[in-house]
C-alpha cells in the first residue's frame, strides 16, 4: 500500500518535464513492477501484485525480450519491413509519451501485435542460434521429385 511505500522511503515529489516523459515511457513499455512507484506527475501511486507481475512477464515480458532479436533478424532479411515496423513503434511511443499525460500499458494494445510477431521471430532466431531448436528449410530446388 502507499503507507508501506512511504515507510520504506518511496516518497512522492513533483516530476520535472523530463521525469514525466520518462515515467510515461516506462509506464507504456513496463513488463513488470516489483517495487511501489510514483508516476505521471510524481504523485500518482502504483504498485502491482505478484500475480499481476507474473501474468505480464509470462505473456508480454518474454516477448519484449525476444523482440530485440526479432528486429535484428528482420533487419538482416528485409530492411524495408524493419523500418516500417520501427516507424510504427517509434511514432506510437512518441505520441503517447509527449501528448498523453495518463499513459498506461493498456495504450500499448494497438502495437502489441507487432511485439508478439517480432517477439516470436526473435525467439525462433535466438533458439536457432543457440542450437536448441532447428527448423527444416523448404527445399526450393527445381529438381525435387513430386
Amino acid at each position: 500500500t502507499q503507507i508501506q511505500a512511504l515507510k520504506k522511503g518511496v516518497e512522492p515529489h513533483y516530476f520535472s518535464k523530463q521525469e514525466q516523459y520518462f515515467s510515461r515511457f516506462l509506464e507504456l513499455w513496463r513488463p513488470c513492477a516489483f517495487k511501489p512507484y510514483y508516476w505521471e506527475d510524481g504523485y500518482r501511486f502504483g504498485q502491482w501484485s505478484l500475480a499481476h507481475n507474473s501474468i505480464l512477464i509470462g505473456s508480454y515480458g518474454w516477448l519484449l525480450f525476444f523482440m530485440f532479436f526479432g528486429f535484428y533478424k528482420i533487419y538482416l532479411n528485409n530492411k524495408t519491413v524493419f523500418l516500417g515496423l520501427s516507424f510504427i513503434l517509434f511514432w506510437h511511443t512518441l505520441i503517447h509519451v509527449l501528448f498523453i499525460s495518463y499513459t498506461r500499458y493498456r495504450y500499448r494494445i494497438p502495437i502489441d501485435s507487432i511485439v508478439i510477431l517480432v517477439g516470436f521471430v526473435g525467439g525462433v532466431f535466438f533458439f536457432e542460434k543457440m542450437g536448441t531448436i532447428k527448423f527444416r528449410k523448404k527445399n526450393t530446388s527445381s529438381d525435387c521429385k513430386t
